[in-house]
């Protein structure tokens, strides 16, 4: 399906996302995928009903992630970890407009007139490596 093609689309771009920011943590980065979000959302996944159900998830976490990324950008004093995470972002944003298109969300919801940081996963609340 149309759907299931994006998904494997948007699976490459997350890894060539974690393999960029790996590369900037060098021995530092956890190398495995983090936890407290597994643990969060797995079960929300397992239990999804439906492709709708999925999508729905899917918008929820590109959301985040994309708040995430403008959120973290001021943690960052190096310019070339500055660069990724200016450059990540926005691909995150992307998907979500793209999940929240097929979902029929306005355009309010998926674009709002600035980059938002609420409901940004923070490392506070999901630990790297954690």
């Amino acid at each position: 399906s149309d759907v299931l093609a994006v998904a494997v689309v948007f699976q490459g771009h997350h890894r060539e996302h974690a393999q960029a920011l790996s590369g900037l943590a060098g021995s530092a980065a956890p190398g495995k995928p983090n936890q407290k979000l597994l643990a969060e959302f797995g079960p929300k996944i397992a239990a999804a009903g439906s492709e709708k159900a999925l999508l729905e998830i899917a918008y929820t976490l590109e959301m985040a992630a994309a708040a995430t990324y403008a959120k973290v950008v001021e943690l960052f004093k190096r310019a070339d970890a500055v660069h990724k995470v200016v450059a990540i972002g926005p691909i995150e944003a992307r998907h979500a407009v793209v999940l929240g298109t097929v979902l029929g969300k306005s355009r309010a919801e998926m674009i709002p007139s600035l980059e938002p940081t609420s409901g940004a996963l923070l490392p506070t609340a999901y630990p790297i490596g954690g």
